[in-house]
């Protein structure tokens, strides 16, 4: 790795100078390089002076002024590795300009970070405003970074601070024999249309993000870029767009910009750092441009913020702090997609990854199979079909499937044609690990044995577990983020048991003990214990969850719990998890209530949450911003929160959509709302009319829960039935008793039978109550303290 490229950053900043109603005085810029080696500053301007001859080396530690007019557009560059004879004639290693220390006109080669500006002039429509960027549209070679001082307005800091070198793709980097000294757009680097958005990519809506956008605007997020690279001819008009001044450090959604480059983003593309407006200054007083030197902190930094400046209590990251980006693929993942003892063993079950439609069944020798949840034919679901002999059978013209998505018969084929090798079907590698069954993804890619989880807790001897699986409406991320939140349980949760009451409701103490490119660690308990963290909690890439406890019990014996949680993205707004408690050592209470009582408390555990968490998912969705400009976290309830949202500041760019702490990136396309659900789960949903689907084979209610628990439990289905049965039993052995206690004379058999059929009749309400337990959603009743 090159020097400059590792141990340096290069930085812009800049002061506007006022221009009085009597007097027009200039802008001048303060170049400062702070860097350990010499930097060739090269300058462009449009239509206009001049300045610094259009390039001069600064040494390490000197600075330079610049001063221009009123008017004066154009754009500065750091050239790196120059070496030039006393004419001034030489070689750049980035951002040469034709061979001559004085650019004087001539453009910077790419790849180059640029810095644009465009002074306001006096008298005309543009005349109180500043405006700037800092472009990556002809790639990447140092930092730079634009800090205005004084002035009104949206004046915002603009730059690309993070070192795009050291995460540049192999086939867009630019080496010497010191390593990366710069990094290509994919439009220079491959000239093609789609990276170029030329020819019929040259509209937003045909030049979508590629996986070079988001990896450099992951890495920049305040970073702007142009539909077309500016020449000097256009140099004259950057940064303004109809009545709007370029946006720094953001693209406003009311720019009209469309894409061109990889490294380019327009407000579809991902991430994009948000702060709403377009950046705008009022001209102030005496501008500075200087380098600064790449701080060494590498950690999260903290600014504690309090209206008064009074109190600890805010959680908000350092606002100069750069984006970390890690390399991310969503679909080079394990994700959790049932438990093992609810797959049917005699039908499909239609599931989801994101977007993507699976469907999961058991073949004739009982091995899992995991397809692509569509027929070649006519896309037909499978999962609406049946399985004949092993065999999974499209319904819609009768094409069965079996082992790794082979077509082993089509009806309409004559008894001497053979079948299409195409008449098969994408299929996913599942595994089944210690109950739950897992996907991998990925079809590119072969399945990391080393990504699949093991939870250690779970293999213990004697290790007793309760399992349910809950279909939720809202976003996975929000669930977690849920999930990682203990303060809320005594509010939230009052009285759900006898450990949640909203009179202990206090501040916690966290500690963030492993931070990584694939999650976090840490301990938290409550601040009246001293702060001691007896409480483990852990989460893994991309939607594994554990909160862990380890406890001795009277005879000295170690003792462990475990609350796992596994969240799997179901697409747009929706979301399943199978929470697995488990311990070591039970409560005689778990052995004595049956299964079904402990399900139904779950799912009550998640109805009382459910509706503050669909209207968060409603505001995001709304708001288009990421939550550090939402959220008011606390340093003494919200650091698991922080510290999720900001995991997916780093890895967002590797997700179909996300909504990061600085960063985010909206769904490209609209949800799919189904209004005929596929398989086993919408036949079983419909059946129940008054338990999520309205006697028809139409869409179940999300928020009902017979849909979202019971219909995926087997356990809890047979109590309904059983419930059910019985009920209907002792109602119709009610009625027959007090018919024949109508009928008899003997009024001590009258008695006798009178009073069996009330008993039959209580037992059949019992059944009833039952029932509606398992099936009714909770209704919260406020208590008054």
């Amino acid at each position: 790795m090159a020097i400059f490229s590792t141990l340096h950053l290069l930085f812009f900043s800049f002061i506007i100078a006022t221009c009085t109603i009597s007097i027009v005085s200039g802008t001048v810029f303060t170049l400062s390089n702070r860097c350990s080696f010499t930097v060739w500053p090269g300058i462009l301007t449009a239509k206009s002076t001049l300045i610094g001859d259009g390039g001069f080396a600064l040494a390490s530690g000197s600075s330079v002024n610049l001063t221009v007019s009123p008017g004066w557009s154009g754009r500065f560059w750091g050239r790196t590795g120059c070496n030039f004879d006393a004419s001034g004639s030489g070689k750049c290693t980035t951002g040469d300009c034709g061979g001559k220390l004085k650019c004087a006109g001539a453009e910077g080669a790419p790849p180059t970070t640029l810095a644009e500006f465009r002074i306001g002039s006096s008298g005309k429509k543009y005349a109180v405003q500043d405006s700037y960027d800092v472009s990556l549209v002809d790639g990447y070679n140092v930092q730079i970074k634009i800090t205005p001082q004084g002035g009104s307005g949206n004046c915002k800091t603009a730059g690309c601070v993070s070192d795009v070198n050291a995460i540049c793709p192999n086939e867009l980097r630019v080496t010497d024999s010191k390593g990366v000294v710069a990094c290509k757009s994919a439009c220079e680097a491959f000239n093609k249309p789609e990276y170029c958005c030329t020819g019929a990519f040259n509209r937003p809506e045909t030049c979508p993000p590629t996986k070079y956008s988001k990896i450099f605007k992951g890495a920049c997020p305040t970073a702007y870029s142009y539909k077309k690279k500016q020449t000097l001819k256009t140099l004259s008009s950057i940064s303004v767009i109809k009545d709007s001044s370029m946006a720094v450090p953001f693209l406003s959604s009311s720019l009209q910009l469309t894409p061109t480059s990889p490294i380019l983003f327009t407000k579809l593309t991902p991430p994009i750092i948000h702060n709403q407006r377009p950046t705008t200054c009022t001209v102030p007083t005496k501008p500075r441009l200087r380098l600064l030197r790449r701080s060494a902190v590498a950690g999260t930094a903290v600014a504690d913020q309090t209206e008064g400046g009074g109190g600890e209590v805010l959680l908000n990251p350092e606002e100069e702090k750069r984006v970390e980006v890690a390399d991310y693929d969503w679909t080079e993942e394990w994700y959790p997609l049932y438990l093992t003892k609810n797959v049917p063993d005699d039908a499909p079950l239609g599931l989801t990854v994101y977007d993507r439609q699976i469907v999961l069944y058991k073949d004739g020798e009982g091995t899992l199979r995991c397809y692509e949840d569509r027929c070649p034919h006519r896309l037909a679901k499978l999962s609406e079909g049946q399985l004949i002999d092993g065999r999974l059978e499209c319904l819609y013209h009768g094409w069965q499937f079996e082992g790794e998505g082979k077509c082993v018969k089509i009806p309409q084929l004559p008894a001497s044609a053979k079948i299409p090798k195409a008449a098969c079907v994408k299929t996913y590698e599942v595994k089944d690990s210690q109950g739950v069954v897992w996907v991998w993804m990925s079809t590119k890619t072969p399945p990391n044995p080393e990504k699949l989880p093991w939870f250690e807790n779970f293999a213990r001897p004697g290790f007793f577990d309760i399992s349910t699986t809950h279909e939720l409406p809202y976003d996975h991320s929000i669930l977690l983020e849920n999930l990682m939140d203990p303060a809320h349980v005594p509010i939230s949760h009052d009285r759900t048991d006898f450990t949640a009451k909203r009179e202990d409701a206090q501040p916690l103490v966290f500690e963030v003990t492993e931070r990584s490119d694939r999650g976090f660690a840490g301990t938290w308990g409550r601040e009246k214990d001293g702060g001691k963290g007896s409480n483990l909690l852990r989460f893994d890439a991309p939607c594994v969850l554990q909160n862990n406890r380890e406890f001795e019990g009277k005879d000295g014996v170690k003792n462990y719990f475990s609350g796992l949680f596994l969240c799997r993205p179901t697409g747009q707004g929706k979301s399943m998890l199978i929470v697995r408690f488990g311990v070591t050592k039970r409560s005689p209470l778990v052995s004595v209530l049956p299964q079904w009582f402990w399900h139904q408390n779950a799912c009550k555990v998640f109805e009382q949450d459910m509706g503050f968490l669909s209207s968060q998912n409603e505001v995001l969705m709304k708001e288009k911003v990421p939550t550090k400009d939402l959220y008011l976290n606390l340093k003494s309830s919200d650091t698991w929160v922080a510290e999720y949202r900001k995991w997916m500041d780093k890895v967002g760019h590797g997700m179909p959509y996300h909504f990061g702490h600085r960063t985010i990136s909206l769904p490209k396309v609209p949800p799919v709302v189904e209004h005929a659900p596929a398989g086993l789960i919408a036949a079983l949903s419909a059946s129940y009319p008054a338990k999520g689907g309205i006697g028809t084979m139409h869409a179940p209610n999300l928020a009902n829960r017979y849909f979202r628990h019971i219909i995926h439990c087997r356990s809890c289905s047979n109590v309904i039935k059983s419930f059910e049965l019985w009920k209907n039993i002792l109602s119709a052995t009610a009625v027959a008793l007090t018919t024949l206690a109508i009928l008899v004379v003997s009024r001590q058999w009258k008695a006798v039978l009178l009073g069996s059929a009330a008993m039959c009749a209580a037992a059949a309400y019992a059944c009833l109550r039952a029932i509606n337990l398992n099936t009714n959603n909770f209704i919260r009743t406020h208590r008054r303290l």
